[in-house]
């Protein structure tokens, strides 16, 4: 069937934006939004922590709404608070651990009863004071854990979203919508003599209800999306920014155990794990071979010339490929997982209204309308929360792995670590040289012979002594220059402005006029020399 031109309308990336055109459109801005700044150095920074209740809850985005981020939104800060958070809690860690090994450590009374509890179901009744005292030697001690370096960065916010989550949720199914139908029967039924009239106001009572918990749902679910995407787009970005940063300040010994390969794999791809948040064993086991796979292309490419000298092209090409096909089997059986998990996900919602209503009539009972629409609604309502039940499950545990692979790049030790340090060269005494004789700067390579150079041309700040160039007390005596300094405010410390310049240069140039040829010349090439310097 051929496609009528005229009602062909193409997207062409321009967003439409609707307007309030009504009194009663609220939901809609009075007026267009700004056009798109030509960069982000033009964009105003978000208003979002200064923004009011209100505005966060109903502003709804729009394409032109490209903010500058404020500080504690840009990535370097978010990297330097994360980096601040895993150092507390590793010192946390540390000083709990150091207690429990010395006899110190004094677990709370939530944990003892769980122990205990676990003691007596394991062991007998007998013998559970010494499966209490195993747990306790063993599970006082505690391990460093990224999560809690980022719940100490991101809670509140993580956490938030999920109590807008449950009010969202909760809001859903206090709908009165049974109790609407059946005032709507009542009222039908009320046309005859014999039934009493339902009084209207309770009607409209529940309809306002409904209308109240509806637009609580929608937005305890509109601030969960926002707030969980948002937390994760942050912890990625402070996480790339961390482990690259980590990455590049490794010592020896530990790049051998992190190469670049690893390093960029962690990067790519478990990073953006954390940010989606695979059952956590099968997906411990590709990222294995991922791993050993990106450490041998590193290998090869390093080594390409030795690959071509000894044609051990075909070789190693085999066991590339045979490491990837146990990657791939890895791979798909993370995905047969996710699909069972989604075929669950979106069938268990319409099983559960046939098998209800199956289970329903058999028992003897008959269909009402109330009943029946207020069942349908109710299994509606619980299709979302059963979609993501499974995704949470795959999701936690993804981000479990994740997290585990990546608190190896941050245990591991740091080359340099500088932190409200001062320096100062071991020698003292002076060092004076004739003029004409050679001196030469050795030393190894970060011994600072770089830096005595910018500190004798002035490059460096000085904070103490002095370094003084011979010959400058000899120039101005040989120029004659000494009356004329000593005429000055400050003789030769007096600063001279760009319009004094100027009238020294015309009153120069008319004493050229009257020199001689070469005298002229002279003149001129030091006066050029002058300017050059003064201006360029």
């Amino acid at each position: 069937m051929p496609i009528d031109p005229s009602k062909l309308r193409l997207d062409a990336g321009n967003d439409e934006v609707r307007i309030r055109e009504n009194w009663w459109q609220i939901w809609r801005p009075k007026h267009a939004p700004p056009p798109v700044p030509h960069s982000f150095d033009d964009a105003p920074v978000i208003p979002f922590y200064i923004a009011s209740i209100l505005s966060i809850l109903t502003l709804s985005a729009s394409s032109t709404d490209l903010w500058k981020m404020d500080p504690s939104r840009e990535i370097a800060g978010l990297s330097k608070k994360l980096d601040e958070c895993w150092e507390r809690h590793l010192l946390e860690v540390c000083d709990r651990n150091t207690k429990v090994k010395s006899g110190d450590f004094n677990p709370t009374l939530g944990l003892r009863i769980f122990w205990v509890i676990k003691a007596l179901l394991k062991a007998p009744k007998a013998n559970w004071r010494r499966s209490y005292n195993s747990y306790l030697n063993r599970w006082s001690i505690k391990e460093p854990s990224l999560a809690w370096a980022l719940n100490d960065m991101f809670g509140w916010q993580f956490w938030i979203s999920g109590l807008m989550k449950i009010i969202g949720d909760t809001s859903q199914l206090m709908g009165p919508l049974l109790a609407i139908i059946n005032f709507g029967k009542r009222h039908y039924a009320a046309k005859t003599p014999e039934e009493p009239v339902p009084f209207v106001g309770l009607g409209m009572g529940m309809a306002f209800g409904l209308f109240l918990v509806t637009v609580c749902s929608i937005i305890g679910q509109q601030q969960f999306f926002w707030r969980s995407i948002s937390t994760g787009i942050l912890a990625r970005a402070a996480l790339i920014v961390s482990v690259y940063r980590r990455g590049i300040f490794l010592q020896p010994s530990s790049r051998a155990s992190l190469p670049n390969s690893a390093l960029v794999n962690h990067i790519s791809t478990d990073i953006s794990r954390i940010n989606g948040c695979a059952v956590f064993s099968a997906r411990l086991a590709p990222a294995r071979w991922t791993d050993r796979r990106a450490n041998l292309v590193q290998e090869l490419l390093e080594g390409v010339r030795v690959v071509k000298w000894f044609t051990y092209e075909n070789p190693l090409l085999e066991h590339v490929i045979s490491i990837r096909k146990q990657e791939l089997n890895g791979i798909y059986n993370i995905l047969m997982i996710r699909g069972a998990n989604e075929s669950v996900a979106y069938t268990i919602s319409t099983l559960t209204a046939v098998l209800a209503f199956v289970t329903y009539s058999l028992t003897g009972n008959e269909f009402d309308p109330a009943i029946l629409f207020s069942s349908l609604s109710l299994f509606q309502l619980l299709r979302q929360p059963l979609l993501f039940l499974p995704r949470s499950f795959s999701s936690i545990t993804d981000a479990q792995s994740a997290l585990i692979r990546l608190k190896k790049d941050f245990e591991l030790d740091i080359a340099l670590r500088v932190k409200g340090a001062s320096f100062r060269w071991e020698g003292s005494e002076s060092q004076p040289r004739q003029k004409g004789q050679l001196c030469a700067i050795v030393g190894p390579v970060g011994s600072e012979k770089s830096s005595l150079l910018l500190a004798l041309l002035g490059e460096m700040r000085r904070i103490a002594g002095s370094c003084t160039f011979g010959g400058y007390w000899k120039v101005i005596r040989d120029a004659c220059l000494i009356p004329d300094l000593e005429a000055l405010p400050n003789r030769g410390l007096t600063e001279v402005s760009i319009n004094d310049t100027l009238k020294c240069w015309s009153l120069t140039a008319n004493l050229i006029s009257e020199d001689c040829g070469g005298q002229r010349q002279r003149v001129r090439r030091i006066f050029r020399k002058i300017i050059r310097s003064m201006f360029f």
